[in-house]
């Protein structure tokens, strides 16, 4: 492009000297839900509706009413200090852009290549024509991105009591303990090795949810570390474990979903239910067995004491 083209479009394009600033927050949010390119090929401007209509609208005016202030000036993005994810920037100066290499071995490097690569024209028509629809149909898109997110939300839970559900079937009852017991031992006695579990496969973690191990452990229901002495049976609480359902369902207020968490709540409690009667049966067997072999082994410890 030569000069007389550069002074009639009223832009200066040059291959140094750009300066950039980190734009405001809420532009940032704007000019990511106007950039934004989606697989909706066929209708892109309906992603970037959806985008605008998740923002306040605090944030969408300040935005547009910036973008306004600086429509002759170039944004850009880059990637943020340290390499975690990117942000957008402008030009410090107006009706200022890089100018396209001449020659692809003349291509820009490093930070300004990302930045050639990203600048543009801040199109301010456009955008505002799109923001402009967008308020038309904001509420009916926020309905729609909230049903999706509560839908979400749903399968998520349904996924958590599923899992817990299936669990169940690596359960084993108090002879399939005992006999797991017996034989972990005897592999022992015979000096041969064993899986971490032992003859109990899957069974050791499922059968023993509701006994402590002694260590720390977060609570994703009171949101906090939590200690127990080891080897405790903790007792079944009905309330706790509602509130571990409504907390994965958090935010769920359509009521044809509220109906859904409603059944899913009584499969979760009866599921941790089943785990807590399951754990009853665990605690008792390996404790009597644990003690009968704790008084065998104390026998020796003595004798080496002496």
């Amino acid at each position: 492009m030569n000069m007389e083209e550069e002074i009639q479009d009223n832009w200066t394009r040059v291959r140094s000297g750009m300066t950039w600033v980190k734009i405001p927050s809420a532009v940032s949010k704007v000019v990511s839900a106007l950039r934004y390119t989606g697989y909706r090929r066929d209708n892109p401007e309906e992603d970037k509706k959806k985008y605008l209509a998740a923002l306040s609208e605090e944030c969408i005016e300040a935005g547009m009413k910036y973008l306004k202030e600086h429509e002759n000036y170039i944004i850009s993005k880059r990637t943020k200090k340290y390499g975690y994810g990117e942000e957008h920037v402008i030009c410090k100066k107006p009706n200022m852009m890089y100018e396209k290499p001449k020659h692809w071995s003349n291509n820009y490097k490093g930070r300004a290549a990302t930045l050639y690569g990203y600048q543009m024209k801040i199109p301010l028509e456009e955008w505002t024509r799109i923001v402009a629809e967008h308020w038309e149909g904001r509420q009916v898109i926020r309905d729609e991105n909230s049903r999706a997110e509560q839908q979400q939300t749903l399968h998520k839970a349904i996924q958590n009591v599923e899992r817990e559900e299936q669990g169940l079937r690596s359960c084993i009852g108090a002879e399939e303990i005992a006999q797991g017991a017996i034989g972990t031992f005897d592999d022992y006695r015979c000096g041969s090795s064993n899986s971490s579990h032992g003859h109990f496969s899957w069974a050791l973690s499922y059968n023993t949810k509701f006994i402590t191990t002694g260590s720390e452990e977060y609570d994703l229901v009171t949101q906090e570390y939590v200690t127990h002495p080891r080897g405790q049976l903790l007792p079944f609480d009905e309330a706790y474990e509602v509130r571990s359902i409504e907390r994965m369902c958090k935010g769920i207020t359509l009521p044809d979903l509220v109906t859904r968490v409603e059944e899913l709540t009584t499969r979760y409690v009866e599921a941790r239910r089943t785990y807590h009667a399951h754990s009853v049966v665990w605690y008792q067997v390996m404790t009597n067995i644990y003690n009968v072999m704790q008084a065998v082994c104390q026998q020796y410890i003595g004798d080496e004491e002496e």
